[in-house]
């Protein structure tokens, strides 16, 4: 008799199914179809990642743990919704991406290709870049906002497993893998701003291919070329999005590289032995000449016969950031009281402690003054008491990092990314880019305070 209800029962819903559809249909023919079209693919999709998280991460607490990520995601993308349209009445970044987006698709569905031409101006790149990739977006899922937030929601998961991953080979036997999985994928403000339709969760997921890049490369002498491609243009990608954050990359991946570039000759054995000096030479002149150049584009910058100290620029580069993010009201966040009193190299020296600090563990409570406001100031406070708690292993990074390019690479990572986004003076802002720079202080909170014998040898 159950099996004759069951029989009987499932043609029933599936035809209420159908008639919801329709229904829908009639009334937003648009948003139903790209509704639909999202809810197929996010099938597909969650399928295959499932079977890339249990074969990758295991069977265990771990899998079922970025799972559960993923799912935090896909409810945070009506959240995003509620907030955008309800809230804030549609006056919001991703109401005008998804807008850009939907007609770009429709000019390459309509055999329109002009606007795949390169921008005249490098500063335009960026923007441009997103422009595309979300005219793809539309074509993927359809002509809804809610389809594209799913991609959003999946690229700012992957982000997250792609740091996990980074972590787990560089530490695979360290008991921090259970602290690391747990706050890259379910941090609030990391699972909220990396799954935000828009450049946020794109770089997210780019920052965590690097990572994950660079720690497949690291062990081995003769590296991959798809690891070696997929570094450099993650890179490439990050310095068109956000050319601050890209150029503290290169610059944490000279580091990195330059640190383990001794165990890179000590692997020559035999009669390649005697390549050593021609290993070595270039490359220290490589990284010497790149050393050269940042010491002369600090002395002289400019065009033509204008000629302008690079210090300067960047100094006044960072004030006019710094005074006119401190007169604006961003996002829904407050404005902040103008900290930097001169354009100069003493006045950012001397900021730059509090700034830091601001853009990782600040709005205070105190400091908090609507709902927005209370829910960022609990997180920043959440997110101080777990630097104060596990400080030791912070300490541990910082011995480490003078013989451990991974650990190096984090470091710079994340004390250039925080410097980087500290001028932008502006609690709405900084709540929404401290995603960037708290992936890597999280992974130096994990770092190990002790390393195993397994480990020495897996970096020797």
């Amino acid at each position: 008799m159950q099996a004759v209800m069951t029989a009987m029962g499932t043609p029933v819903v599936g035809l209420l199914l159908a008639l919801v559809i329709a229904l829908c249909a009639v009334a937003e023919p648009e948003t139903t179809l790209g509704v639909a079209i999202g809810g197929a693919w996010t099938i597909l999709l969650v399928r295959k990642i499932r079977q890339v998280v249990r074969r990758s991460l295991g069977e265990g607490w771990l899998a079922r743990l970025a799972l559960a990520g993923l799912w935090i995601r896909f409810l945070t993308l009506w959240l995003h919704l509620v907030l955008g349209y309800l809230v804030y009445g549609g006056q919001v970044d991703f109401a005008v991406y998804f807008r850009t987006g939907s007609r770009f698709g429709q000019d390459i569905l309509s055999g329109n290709f002009a606007f795949f031409d390169l921008p005249s101006q490098p500063s335009d790149l960026g923007w441009a870049l997103l422009d595309r990739i979300l005219a793809l977006n539309y074509i993927l899922m359809g002509p809804s906002v809610v389809g594209m937030f799913l991609v959003s929601g999946l690229i700012g998961f992957l982000g997250s497993y792609l740091f996990v991953r980074a972590y787990q080979m560089m530490f695979p036997a360290a008991r921090e893998q259970r602290f690391v999985a747990l706050v890259l994928f379910t941090f609030p403000s990391l699972v909220f701003w990396s799954s935000l339709l828009g450049k946020d969760s794109w770089i997210f997921l780019l920052l965590g291919l690097s990572a994950y890049s660079l720690a497949k490369i690291l062990p081995t002498p003769a590296p991959q070329l798809r690891d070696v491609v997929a570094l450099a243009v993650s890179v490439l990608v990050i310095g068109a999005f956000r050319p601050q954050i890209g150029a503290s990359m290169v610059v944490a991946l000279l580091c990195a590289f330059s640190l383990r570039l001794p165990a890179y000759v000590r692997r020559l054995r035999g009669p390649a032995a005697y390549l050593r000096p021609v290993v070595v030479m270039p490359a220290l002149f490589l990284i010497l000449g790149l050393l050269a150049g940042v010491v002369a584009g600090l002395r002289t910058f400019g065009e033509g016969s204008e000629s302008l100290e690079l210090s300067d620029y960047l100094v006044h580069s960072a004030f006019n950031k710094h005074i006119g993010l401190a007169n604006e009201s961003l996002a829904g966040g407050s404005s902040l009281p103008v900290a930097i009193t001169e354009a100069s190299v003493l006045g950012i020296l001397q900021f730059i402690p509090l700034g830091m600090f601001t853009a990782l563990f600040r709005p205070l409570i105190t400091e908090a003054h609507n709902a927005v406001a209370v829910a960022a100031s609990l997180e920043s406070t959440a997110l101080l008491a777990i630097f104060l708690a596990r400080f030791p292993h912070f300490v541990a990074a910082l011995r480490r990092a003078p013989r451990d390019p991974f650990v190096l690479f984090t470091l710079v990572c994340f004390v250039m990314f925080t410097i980087a986004i500290s001028f932008e003076w502006n609690f709405g802002v900084l709540v929404r880019h401290r995603t960037m720079p708290m992936p890597f202080l999280f992974m130096l909170l994990a770092t190990p305070r002790r390393r195993s014998a397994s480990q020495e040898d897996s970096r020797a």
